[in-house]
């Protein structure tokens, strides 16, 4: 005989998603300004409806609201540019899987719970002669639960206030030396380039972590004739193995993926 295991449900959601930004110039080399935005996620159908009389047939939008503050700057006769901003990120309702009681485990989604992000900003530009500049760009953030998350398997049933998210780095950093010399026969070109990536959990619960390495990368180029250029690379110079995700892994063994290993490369570039 035939099971029929198909399902419908009739979804409508009304939305206002707003992006102000106000910015004033005290002068001509800074402004400062304050945007607010609201984003959504939507929502959906649940497919396992039908199966289990406890799960909802749909599922609402998670909404995000954003609000962030900085300045930006051009000085010294712009050899030095710098950009500072504050944010705050507002997410409710959001969307959580679950899963049915056992053997079959059925998974479903459904709205609950709440989250901050709190975070600071950071680029800067300096330029210290004509062949030689420096650039940085520095993220600290703190993105916690507000409100339990329930969660099938998780302890308790869920995950407490103050949690923090999966994959929430506290501080991303990316550091840019380069040396460019144009009036040198070759216009040869030097570049050293340094990430950062703090320890965060690679999921709710999960004794692996991603993050707490940093890789370097190093970069070098010269010209030959009018139209030849030859460019030699090693990225991840250390040989760095940094977890990039490892939800399921029951120790910090890496049951997911990791950074690209040390990589030398050669290339050669030909223009008319």
């Amino acid at each position: 005989s035939l099971v029929d295991l198909s399902g419908s449900t009739n979804q409508k959601e009304d939305g206002f998603t707003p992006k102000v930004t106000l910015a004033w110039r005290p002068t001509g080399e800074i402004m400062v300004y304050a945007t607010y935005s609201k984003g959504f996620r939507v929502g959906g159908i649940n497919p396992n409806a039908g199966l289990l009389p406890t799960i909802p047939e749909s599922y609402e939008s998670d909404k995000v609201d954003n609000y962030e503050a900085g300045v930006k700057a051009t000085l010294l006769d712009g050899r030095l540019s710098l950009d500072a901003t504050v944010f705050h990120l507002d997410w409710k309702n959001i969307q959580a899987r679950l899963f049915g009681p056992a053997p079959s485990y059925y998974s479903y989604v459904f709205n609950a719970g709440g989250a901050d992000v709190d975070g600071v900003e950071f680029a800067g530009t300096v330029k210290f002669t004509d062949w030689a500049s420096f650039s940085s760009n520095v993220t600290y953030q703190d993105a916690e639960l507000t409100e339990f998350l329930p969660d099938t398997f998780g302890p308790n049933g869920g995950y407490a206030k103050g949690t923090t998210l999966p994959g929430s780095s506290k501080w991303t950093v990316a550091n840019n030396l380069v040396l460019d010399f144009k009036d040198v026969t070759g216009a040869p070109t030097f570049e050293v380039a340094h990430f950062y990536l703090s320890k965060a959990p690679t999921a709710f619960a999960a004794a692996a972590e991603r993050g707490g390495y940093s890789k370097f990368d190093v970069r070098a180029s010269i010209g030959i004739g009018e139209n030849f250029r030859i460019l030699g690379f090693v990225n991840n110079l250390f040989d760095k193995k940094g977890v990039l995700s490892a939800p399921f892994a029951d120790s910090f063994s890496v049951l997911g993926s990791i950074i690209r290993p040390r990589t030398y490369g050669l290339r050669a570039d030909w223009h008319l």
